[in-house]
């Protein structure tokens, strides 16, 4: 294996770790709370949260806009997708290809949402933040990861509870 590969393997290791002990605190807080409120202080530069904030406003207009070739500037080249559909048993996982072809499919996106974000939490390169948002259709429930690299912020992971509207 190559040196750059190696460091690569190492780096995402690293990341796979942090996350999921941002994770696991956000979600050891809200299960003790008895409701999913756990909305932590904003932590982090300000310039930081703000770009971060636009990030995941900007992924969030150009899904529902289904504006595929937008939305691969702003997520990683390892980005995923993790929703628990309410009411259905089982995690749907996807890869950034595959979401990104059922964003070209039309399957995805094609609404305007309302996202309201309730923390912020940034630790250097490393972001994760917790919003909601609410269309004619669905309701999301989500937990972005963001990592800061050479293109900017970019999403690594989206993470959602999602109701479906009668």
């Amino acid at each position: 294996m190559k040196t750059g590969q190696n460091r690569e393997n190492r780096s995402a290791c690293r990341l796979r770790s942090i996350f999921g002990a941002l994770a696991t605190a956000l979600l050891v807080g809200a299960c003790s709370s008895g409701a999913i409120e756990a909305t932590p202080q904003d932590s982090g530069d300000p310039a930081s949260r703000k770009a971060v904030r636009a990030a995941v406003l900007e992924f969030s207009r150009l899904a529902d806009q289904q504006r595929a070739g937008r939305l691969e500037a702003i997520l990683h080249p390892r980005f995923r997708v993790w929703a628990q559909i309410k009411g259905k048993a089982g995690v749907l996982a996807l890869s950034r290809g595959e979401y990104l072809a059922k964003i070209r499919a039309k399957e995805f996106g094609g609404d305007v949402r309302r996202v309201t974000i309730h923390s912020i939490q940034v630790r250097g390169d490393l972001a994760l933040v917790v919003a909601s948002s609410r269309g004619a259709r669905a309701v999301f429930e989500s937990s972005y990861h963001l990592v800061r690299g050479a293109q900017g912020w970019q999403l690594t992971n989206d993470m959602a509870e999602v109701t479906f509207l009668k």
